[in-house]
């Protein structure tokens, strides 16, 4: 039996001192459902320690799960962090004994873990996504077997006027072993265990620090555990010994923006209001309240305040002023509805300009560009969710003179009090005595609290000043001694200066993407791109090319001895690539030049089944069907997006296919009628849809989201509310609802696919090409993932080639489109042999078309360069890894085409069958027998690790390929079960 997917949410987020109360969180837990019945995976034994330096604490939570069932599961956890905070270790078992992970690049992280899975082997991984959230996938959970991991976080203490405070969330349900740890390094006065504690749990002086340990024998742990810092005020500097031969020195000082500070006094205020699908369990109430008490502090001036919603386009101003109409303007955005991608694209310049600007998002930008457009005015971002991309917020505020604000860790009061100060904040640092190396925060960052600053240095002895000022407020400077003396050994203040290096990085954006995963892979913690891998076996990092960790000292000496040897071979390995395609593209061009009797079948129609062990019944007929030569022309086909479907001729001024006067190669003097292509609309059967369709067009709306609250977890909802929307002529509702497919898991490359598939079909170029773009991020290990693109690519340059002032775009895309499939045809790809002939395919066709506007490079051998044109070519693709699809064509003459006949009479060519994922499995004939075409496909079954809903399945049908006349549809589908 396959192994089950599960997933398990465990929340490490630390809550304010402000609050009166901390929130307790669910604990760790994986539930299967089984035939309907839960299948729950306990945690049998829970292990913590923290370790606190200075306003620091690095903790470590150790969880042994057990798996009940006769099953082997694998599963998730996904746990968001507060901002600030980052993963500094994770290690699973093996043998026994648990191994460290290896920060590696988070695209081939993700690569090794799931070439690794699919072996039914058990690495690790724990990668960041999108927002301050981390996930950890663990495969297998053996049958009735234990699997054990520790994640480590690093952050930073609550601190305020009350003192510094430690948390631990906890918040378990069932009892549990294990145990409890907590070192408070050079404390001068023992920590309290607050509110209920632990039994036990005490802290006592040892060596030169405060311990506090106890053994957990059926705890009940429903109750997060806080502990208070009394004296950390006194000691505001903490030092450390790493072993990278550094010291390094955390400072921590406390600064309340002066009353004196300029304040904007605003006429005209913009509201930008993210009503994103993402944002619908935001605490909007808490949101309100920081704009009516903002609203509060204006007096009886009036202020007009421009009110923008945005998901994945912006909405026209909505005006009011304020504070009279304040009430309204809070009833209008409590009557938003929550749908749809985050575009912070969407957010452009207004008709009025604003003199400051309220945001309101989790920061999250999935659909689209992710960069908000300029605004002429400084921007105070707010937001209060657990998941968010505090850096893109962070950035777009500091970066436009505003100030960011996490309602989570911030009260109201302060909230309000920040809006349109001009921020007073840290301005740089000096040192006095002594010297320092590199030292963060670089840039200027506002303070109104807590301020933390961290270097390195040889291990002497330093004075710092830190210089703070701005917004009208006299500048202030605060002086550290540093004693090296004093230095413990650790890894906690390596690990957080790492962390704000990458802080100070983050606010480039994309542009330093590399550097901040060379920090993390140097320093050992997990930044937006670096993950950490656990590999098992000296062959698996040989195999991937993932340099072992250095506490496993004789893997890393055979592995470097390994990685010499295949530097020298590299080249031949080209080589000898480069003759395979080579024979294999030979095949494919006498198969082309191949003259094939146009006949049809005189003894039995050849219907293939599976054999052996994977002979099935015949497959389930598709919704399509390609009538051919002699056939009457059909009519307007009534597609699944009511006729907006792409129907145009690819290439640039090519003529109407009515008018072509010879025949390919079937002979004729008139030549045959032109090919037609006929796709029957797919309508699934689906409650939603009834509502929407027995709807009235103005009550549409509310319906889709009375339906969207039960339904709007599956991607299919989206999928077919969006094709109605469509089909009833309304193009941005329906856009607007197909974008939700992107806020549905974060960086799911299949999810991401299918929207990218949907809005190329509908000829959304740019959007289109953006989503199979961050795919090739996620998975640049899949020769599919640069196809896509590719092919994008070369849509858009053809939807634009004729166009004098476009020519210079087209050229540019159609290189671009070369250079991503010759990389397919070039690169070794395992599971996806013989993809390169496809490529090679749609590579020559696409040079043709490029060639007849400009110069282009050619990115391949000569010998591979020949324009294979024919008159039928049908290519399917499906979004679910691991799961094999079957493509079937009926011909005219009787014969069916399948990848166990793969070679017709009358000239059909099937490619190789892929039972692993993906496709693309093509059916081409380059002179067409008259008559109809009938294409059917098949889910034949699934062997991935993670429970399938329905795979999506993309066909595209082409008549007179790599001609001036070709014509092409599209058309996506959904097969739910195997055999259907």
């Amino acid at each position: 039996m396959r192994p089950l997917f599960a997933a398990l949410a465990l929340s490490l987020l630390s809550t304010p001192a402000a609050a009166q109360q901390l929130v307790t969180r669910p604990p760790p837990t994986i539930t299967v459902t089984d035939g309907g019945k839960p299948v729950k995976i306990e945690l049998s034994r829970l292990e913590i320690e923290a370790r606190i330096v200075g306003h620091l604490a690095e903790t470590s939570m150790t969880m042994t799960f057990h798996n009940p069932t006769g099953r082997v599961l694998a599963g998730d956890l996904v746990f968001p962090l507060p901002a600030g905070s980052t993963v500094s270790g994770y290690a699973l078992d093996v043998n026994g004994a648990l191994v460290d992970g290896v920060v590696v690049d988070k695209q081939k992280a993700r690569q090794v873990f799931e070439a690794e899975v699919r072996k039914g082997v058990d690495p690790g991984l724990v990668e960041r996504v999108a927002g301050a959230a981390f996930r950890t996938r663990v495969f297998p959970l053996p049958a009735r077997g234990d699997r054990t991991l520790r994640v480590s976080w690093v952050s930073e203490l609550d601190i305020d006027e009350a003192g510094a405070q430690y948390h631990l969330p906890l918040g378990f349900t069932d009892p549990v072993d294990g145990r409890i740890r907590v070192d408070v390094v050079r404390a001068t006065e023992a920590p309290r265990v607050q509110g209920q504690g632990l039994k036990g749990l005490d802290f006592g002086a040892w060596e030169d620090r405060w311990v506090a340990e106890t053994e957990l024998v059926g705890a009940l742990l429903d109750h997060p555990l806080s502990i208070a810092l009394p004296d950390l005020a006194r000691r505001p500097v903490a030092v450390q010994r790493s072993a990278d031969g550094y010291t390094y020195v955390a400072v921590h000082d406390r600064l309340q923006a002066p009353a004196s500070a300029g304040r904007i006094q605003p006429r005209r205020i913009a509201i930008l209001w993210d009503r994103s699908g993402s944002r619908a369990a935001a605490d909007h109430e808490a949101e309100l309240a920081v704009l009516a008490d903002y609203a509060a502090t204006l007096g009886r001036k009036t202020v007009v305040a421009d009110v923008v919603t945005f998901a994945n386009a912006a909405s026209a101003p909505v005006s009011f002023d304020l504070p009279r109409d304040l009430d309204a303007m809070l009833e209008h955005l409590r009557s938003v509805d929550y749908d749809g991608g985050t575009s912070l694209a969407a957010l452009a310049p207004l008709p009025k300009q604003p003199d400051l600007v309220l945001l309101f998002s989790d920061g999250i930008s999935n659909f689209g560009r992710s960069e908000a457009g300029h605004l002429g005015a400084p921007i105070f971002a707010f937001n209060g969710a657990a998941i968010a991309n505090h850096d893109a917020l962070r950035a777009l505020a500091l970066g436009s003179g505003g100030a960011w604000v996490d309602l989570s860790r911030t009260d109201r009061a302060e909230a309000v009090d920040a809006i349109g100060r001009a921020p007073f904040g840290f301005r740089g640092a000096a040192v006095v005595r002594g010297a320092m190396g590199e030292a963060y925060p670089r840039i200027a960052e506002p303070v109104n609290g807590s301020f933390s600053w961290v270097g390195r240095f040889d291990g002497g002895g330093a004075t710092v000043a830190l210089a703070f000022g701005g917004g009208g407020a006299k500048d202030a400077t605060r002086t550290f001694d540093v004693d090296g003396s004093m230095a413990t050994d650790g890894e906690l203040l390596r690990r957080f200066w790492a962390q704000k290096k990458v802080a100070d990085l983050a606010v480039g954006g994309k542009r330093n993407e590399a550097a901040m995963a060379a920090v993390g892979k140097r320093h050992g913690v997990v930044t937006p791109g670096t993950s950490l891998l656990v590999l098992e076996r000296l062959d698996q990092y040989i195999e991937h090319e993932v340099r072992p960790p250095t506490s496993l000292p004789s893997f890393v000496t055979q592995y470097d001895a390994e990685m010499t040897r295949r530097a020298q071979t590299k080249e031949v390995e080209q080589q000898g690539k480069l003759e395979a395609i080579l024979a294999l593209w030979t095949d494919r061009v006498a198969w082309w030049e191949r003259e094939f009797v146009l006949e049809a079948r005189k003894d039995t129609e050849h219907k293939i089944g599976r054999s052996g062990s994977r002979q099935e019944a015949e497959p389930t007929e598709a919704v399509m069907s390609a009538p051919m030569a002699d056939s009457a022309m059909a009519e307007e086909s009534d597609d699944e997006f009511g006729g907006a479907m792409d129907r145009e001729r690819s290439a640039p001024g090519a003529p109407s296919p009515a008018k072509k006067s010879k025949a390919k190669g079937g002979g004729g003097d008139e030549g045959p009628p032109p090919p037609s292509i006929s796709l029957r609309a797919w309508d699934p059967d689906t409650p939603y849809l009834s509502a929407l369709k027995t709807a009235k067009a103005d009550d549409r709306q509310r319906v889709y989201m009375a339906q969207r609250a039960e339904w709007g977890a599956a991607p299919a909802f989206f999928l077919d509310c969006a094709d109605f929307f469509f089909r009833s002529g309304d193009g941005d509702v329906a856009l607007r609802v197909l974008s939700n497919i992107a806020e549905l898991e974060l960086e799911d490359s299949a999810l991401l696919r299918i929207l990218a598939h949907r809005l190329l079909q509908l000829e959304e170029f740019e959007l289109s090409i953006i989503a199979f773009e961050r795919v090739l991020e996620l998975r640049d290990d899949e020769p599919q993932s640069h196809r896509d693109l590719a092919l994008a690519l070369a849509r858009r340059a053809d939807s634009v080639a004729t166009d004098p002032n476009r020519r210079a775009d087209a050229l540019t895309d159609y290189q671009r489109a070369l250079d991503g499939l010759a990389k397919v045809v070039m690169e070794r790809w395992d599971r996806f042999a013989e993809i390169e002939l496809i490529a090679l395919v749609e590579l020559n066709n696409i040079l043709s078309k490029g060639a007849a506007v400009g110069d282009l490079r050619v990115p391949v051998d000569p010998r591979l360069v020949r324009n294979l044109d024919m008159d039928v070519r049908i290519v399917m693709t499906w979004d679910a890894d691991m799961t094999d699809m079957d493509l079937h064509v009926e011909e005219p003459s009787g014969e069916e085409a399948n990848y166990s006949h793969n070679r017709t009479s009358i000239g059909g060519r099937v490619s190789r069958d892929f039972t692993q994922g993906y496709g693309p499995e093509e059916y081409s004939i380059r002179k067409a027998m008259k008559g109809n075409y009938r294409v059917k496909t098949k889910f034949f079954g699934s062997s991935a690790a993670t429970l399938q809903g329905a795979v999506t399945l993309q066909v595209d049908v082409y008549t007179d390929y790599g001609r001036p006349t070709e014509a092409r549809q599209s058309m996506t589908l959904r097969l739910t079960e195997n055999k259907e």
